[in-house]
């Protein structure tokens, strides 16, 4: 009897232990997906100079757009949120990926001169499209090993650019035109393209253009801060008439920016 009631404290043991896992597993998700205190974690992707922070999503979301730029609650919030790191998946593009040439652009190609052929370099491209033919910045990213960050937050384009695997990060929102995230109208004549825009003051629609949905807009300077980097070599600024007032927006005392194209 003794050995069968050892044998038994031995198996409850265990079968509490893996419960005890199943429980904190289950109530980690849980609570991530609540928003109740996430903390992020590193991955390989990420930089020194960022640091993970617990975050209350609910305080974020119910102050959003009177939080400032370098708030550290709203810049982890982007990131949990809003960004999405560079797969790890096969491209999946539509031309030739032995040929890096094929994606090159005339601003591409100027850069990569402007910087004789600087390898590893880092790109932002605002108003990123289907991420491939147009694209500001993949034959950087084919040719030179260059990662970045591609902006895009029209809904019809935004699938089609997730899918191509880009080793780059991925935010699926306008870039402000304030130091604080807004709410604001994205509108075009006819339909959802890559000629749609965001309404702002400098920046407005006429009678005839239609409001095809509000897009939530984040600070350039919070997405960078977001990933981790301090200094980027070339910004290429394609936004359809809000260049200026984003520009204005960029506090350059944190941040260098080498090279900037506005399209």
């Amino acid at each position: 009897m003794s050995h069968f009631s050892h044998l038994f404290k031995v198996s409850r043991a265990v079968f509490i232990t893996i419960t005890f896992i199943f429980v904190i597993t289950w109530l980690s998700k849980s609570l991530k997906e609540l928003g109740l205190g996430v903390i992020l974690k590193k991955s390989s992707w990420d930089t020194d100079s960022y640091t993970p922070l617990t975050v209350n999503i609910d305080y974020v979301e119910e102050n959003l757009l009177t939080l400032d730029q370098t708030d550290a609650q709203l810049i982890t919030y982007t990131r949990i949120r809003h960004l999405t790191p560079p797969s790890q998946l096969p491209y999946a593009l539509d031309g030739p990926l032995d040929n890096p040439s094929h994606f090159a652009d005339n601003f591409s190609i100027w850069v990569s001169k402007f910087f004789h052929n600087k390898r590893n370099g880092i790109f932002i491209e605002a108003g990123a499209h289907k991420g491939e033919n147009p694209s500001h910045s993949l034959m950087l990213e084919l040719g030179l090993n260059w990662t970045g960050l591609l902006v895009e937050c029209n809904p019809t384009l935004l699938p089609i650019l997730k899918k191509r695997h880009r080793k780059a990060w991925i935010a699926d929102v306008c870039l402000a035109p304030n130091q604080h995230p807004g709410i604001n109208n994205f509108f075009n004549p006819t339909k959802w393209s890559a000629t749609g825009k965001l309404e702002t003051a400098m920046n407005k629609r006429s009678r005839n253009d239609k409001v095809m949905d509000e897009v939530r807009s984040i600070p350039l300077y919070t997405l960078i801060a977001a990933i981790g980097w301090k200094e980027i070599d070339y910004f290429a600024l394609d936004v359809e008439g809000a260049e200026w007032e984003i520009l204005q927006t960029i506090p350059f005392h944190l941040l260098t920016i080498k090279v900037n194209l506005p399209m």
